[in-house]
């Protein structure tokens, strides 16, 4: 979510995510680079919840390793099954009524782009 908001793209230098993990703290060959993104020519590429379930990158839905997780494991059971669907797997591992996964779901709402949809529903509601 950092990546999202500094950057406002998928798709960024790798020394300036470099640049952005070291100030937080993280390690982004370890920690994040294989889970959350690839690394390609001088580049970092994030993926979204279809790429990273297509690669086994998620990590628990409980999101007992980010919340990410739980969000992306929500996301990707959204898109490839129902809201219903999603909403079961959340509370099957516990977080649905996490005030974490709340506040993770609040960041990523703020600072990824809104898609084509709901740019439309904004514009007719």
């Amino acid at each position: 979510m950092l990546a999202w908001d500094a950057f406002q793209a998928p798709v960024f230098p790798y020394d300036e995510a470099l640049r952005l993990a070291r100030a937080v703290g993280v390690d982004l060959d370890k920690e994040i680079v294989g889970s959350l993104c690839q690394k390609k020519a001088s580049n970092l590429i994030l993926w979204d919840s279809a790429q990273r379930a297509a690669k086994s990158a998620l990590g628990s839905a409980d999101g007992s390793r980010g919340m990410i997780d739980a969000l992306h494991h929500a996301a990707h059971q959204a898109r490839t099954r129902t809201l219903e669907a999603a909403r079961e797997l959340l509370q099957r591992a516990e977080v649905l009524d996490d005030p974490n996964l709340r506040t993770a779901m609040q960041a990523v709402l703020e600072v990824l782009p809104v898609g084509p949809r709901l740019q439309r529903r904004r514009a007719t509601g």
